[in-house]
């Protein structure tokens, strides 16, 4: 055997080498994540703004989505989720900022079983307290970035770094502004 041979037949041989067929990344796909929060306000009640720190928080949520697929490997999507926090996140006194819900455009790019993604879309969460009457929804943007792998053809293993940047007026003022910062870990199935 010659020494090209020889080296070609052991190379073919390694399964470290070895190209599976990429990851399709179209369909619809549904899961759950845990995820972490933090941030900062700024709470405006007619005098002084003050600044303050979002209390660390832990989460749990729902998503569920669309991707596309293209030739040219990139991937566009769609998805909406729901975080609920286990602790509430203090914007103020009395005044706490809690779920949310998402509603985000995804474009991404496809390597393997990989995805890296960037989303952008809209939040709303929940604001409640015994300083302010009643609860209310504040609105905002939300963006960030994510990875997906695809350990089998169905399940999915991924992290997601967001921002939302709900607030609430009254009065015509912005009364609270918001900066809420999660890491996530997901799971999901792909259909």
């Amino acid at each position: 055997m010659t020494t090209a041979a020889l080296t070609a037949l052991t190379l073919s041989s390694l399964p470290i080498l070895a190209q599976d067929k990429p990851h399709n990344w179209q369909g619809a796909y549904a899961g759950v994540s845990i995820g972490l929060s933090s941030g900062s306000s700024v709470v405006n009640l007619g005098g002084t703004p003050a600044h303050t720190s979002l209390d660390d928080s832990r989460s749990v949520g729902v998503f569920a989505g669309y991707n596309f697929h293209l030739h040219n490997n990139i991937v566009l999507g769609a998805e909406i989720s729901h975080r609920s926090e286990q602790s509430t996140l203090t914007v103020g006194p009395g005044i706490a900022l809690g779920a949310s819900t998402m509603v985000q455009a995804r474009v991404g790019y496809a390597m393997d079983n990989w995805l890296l993604y960037g989303v952008v879309g809209s939040s709303r969460a929940d604001m409640a307290g015994h300083a302010i009457p009643g609860s209310f929804t504040t609105k905002g943007i939300v963006y960030g970035i994510g990875a997906d792998y695809a350990v089998s053809d169905h399940f999915i293993l991924g992290a997601k770094f967001t921002r939302e940047e709900p607030d609430f007026a009254f009065g015509g003022t912005t009364a609270f502004d918001s900066k809420r910062d999660s890491l996530e870990l997901r799971a999901s199935y792909q259909f």
